[in-house]
């Protein structure tokens, strides 16, 4: 009586499935290798996944080992152990369990025999496949990090709106701008910065057709609000470009994207590597308006004009995270942690009556604003926080010290009589022209600091003026005009639990580029209310390019 077989045949992405279709192959081979032990095929397993897996977290094992422990099967035929499971303990480990119910693993490709020597053989060639592929690894990240170093992008993707330069293989050393994709770029940036919004940008790019950065064949290639803020925060639209810039989590049949690492974790690519789409101003007003957009957004609330501290100004004490504005069933209005966020930090409850928490926050920030000594002093606080002439005094006598040196070692090589003295002297005057590099650009850095604190002290100049007009009448204030108030000083509340005292906590920042130009020190204008047109698509309207709050009820 011929034995029972069942097959299982893996890949570990769909790309695989879809491009070489290797499963059709590994089925063929295991269907063979069955009709020449005489072996009756009763089941076959596809799998598409991750190899790393612990073996029953992956379901396609799951249900194979189902048919293993009711021993409707004698015999599991693979293609190759390591379509059973990568990791070598995960082999052992089922061809262990499935000997406890009678069944054998055989593979296709390298079996060996059940005797002892036979079975140390197989140990042998798993733990040499997993020792190969961690040096493989390892091999891929050096040479990644060598190229950075030496200058060139490690990225094979491209940012919207770029192409290689050179494109051919294992070249790629710098990009240049696309025009087409470019245009679409400025104007991202320009509508956000002039006032717009992510979502009404969106609606227009997929009414006018035009094609997203993800754009496939055969399927919908529309934008996203996603698609455009993860543009509007691509620094290297201003020309930085990086290395070892974003950093992924890779779990079974999927990617998870983290936060970008931090810029001291990064490399650094020359200067022309990426050119410039955007200016610094236009890049860091749009991502300005992004984050302010998102905050004073109405879609989520409901009854959002009723809400002083919706949408960001109000905190969770414990996990950080924005409090949501609600009504009770009795209709009174409070502020508490979005359940989603509790479920998932264990946050206790900070609920509290949206009238107190309003009122409080607005006593606090009107004794503020009835006291223009302390918008002088907070602000004065900030042009005095200049240690750039301390840095600066000792980069240059750093930047002296090293071409004092430099001159004693050239000095020195007029002297030397063999080739090993010249070359140590080369290699030392290129490491001093290696730190004067660093020091001069750290220099100009902090000149540029400097001259940001002179533009602080003219502002500064007419400030009180300012501030008394802006906030002659804050009694009569609309919610609307008091959330402003609350934008411009970067108002964060954070609300505790019932028994903590004090129930809440108010932190207050004073930014003056809401009312300076921060290139020129200057006072802003007032913004003008006619329509605008910027090459030749409609500009925001004044009811989206203004102040977002809605209007008090």
């Amino acid at each position: 009586m011929a034995e029972k077989a069942a097959i299982l045949a893996r890949v570990s992405t769909k790309g695989q499935e879809k491009k070489e279709n290797p499963i059709a192959g590994q089925l063929s081979n295991c269907r063979e290798w069955a009709a020449s032990h005489g072996y009756d095929v009763v089941a076959e397993f596809r799998e598409v996944g991750s190899g790393f897996s612990w073996v029953f977290d992956r379901q396609t094992v799951s249900d194979l080992w189902k048919v293993v422990e009711a021993k409707q099967i004698t015999v599991v035929v693979v293609d190759d152990m390591d379509r059973l499971a990568r990791e070598p303990d995960f082999q052992t480990y089922l061809t262990v369990d499935a000997a406890k119910h009678g069944v054998r693993i055989e593979a296709v490709a390298g079996n060996a025999d059940d005797s002892f020597e036979g079975r140390l053989v197989t140990h042998v060639t798993k733990l040499y496949a997993k020792y190969e592929n961690t040096k493989r690894k390892h091999r891929t990240e050096r040479g990644r990090k060598a190229r950075a170093e030496s200058g060139k992008p490690i990225s094979a993707s491209l940012p919207y709106g770029y192409r290689w330069f050179d494109p051919e293989p294992r070249k790629k050393t710098r990009m240049i701008v696309h025009e087409g994709e470019a245009a679409i770029v400025r104007r991202i940036f320009e509508w956000l910065a002039s006032g717009g919004t992510a979502t009404s940008l969106m609606n227009a790019l997929n009414a006018e057709g035009i094609p997203s950065p993800q754009a496939r064949e055969g399927r919908l290639n529309a934008w996203s609000t996603r698609t455009i803020g993860r543009i509007v925060r691509n620094d290297a639209y201003i020309g930085k470009a990086w290395a070892f810039k974003t950093e992924s989590l890779y779990q079974p049949n999927k990617r998870i994207r983290l936060a970008n690492r931090p810029e001291a974790d990064r490399v650094a690519l020359p200067e022309g590597t990426i050119p410039a789409i955007i200016d610094l101003d236009t890049f860091t007003r749009a991502g300005e308006r992004l984050i302010r957009n998102r905050r004073e957004a109405t879609r989520n609330s409901r009854n959002a004009a009723l809400y002083l501290l919706r949408d960001g100004f109000a905190k969770c004490h414990h996990c950080g995270g924005t409090l949501e504005a609600c009504v009770a069933p009795r209709g009174d209005r409070y502020y508490r942690c979005i359940p989603t966020q509790r479920r998932k930090h264990g946050c206790p409850s900070c609920s509290i009556k949206a009238e107190e928490l309003e009122s409080g926050v607005w006593d606090h920030v009107k004794l503020v604003l009835e006291n223009p000594a302390y918008i002088e002093q907070h602000a004065q606080r900030q042009a005095e926080d200049d240690t750039t002439a301390d840095q600066l005094d000792t980069l240059d006598r750093a930047l002296v010290g090293l071409s004092q040196q430099a001159e004693n070692l050239l000095a020195t090589a007029a002297m030397a009589i063999d080739d090993q003295s010249r070359q140590f002297i080369a290699a030392k005057l290129d490491d001093i022209a290696a730190q004067r590099r660093g020091l001069t650009e750290r220099r100009h850095t902090l000149l540029d600091l400097r001259a940001a604190h002179q533009r602080t002290k003219v502002m500064l100049a007419g400030l009180s003026d300012i501030s008394s007009e802006r906030y002659a009448e804050i009694d009569a204030m609309t919610m609307a005009e008091r959330r402003d108030v609350l934008a411009d000083f970067e108002v964060t509340v954070t609300v505790y639990p019932k028994d903590h005292r004090p129930r809440w906590e108010i932190d207050m920042a004073f930014d003056l580029s809401s009312w300076f130009d921060p290139a020129t020190g200057f006072q802003l204008e007032e913004p003008d209310d006619s329509p605008d047109t910027v090459q030749g698509w409609e500009a925001v309207p004044s009811s989206i390019a203004g102040r977002q709050s809605a209007p008090a009820p």
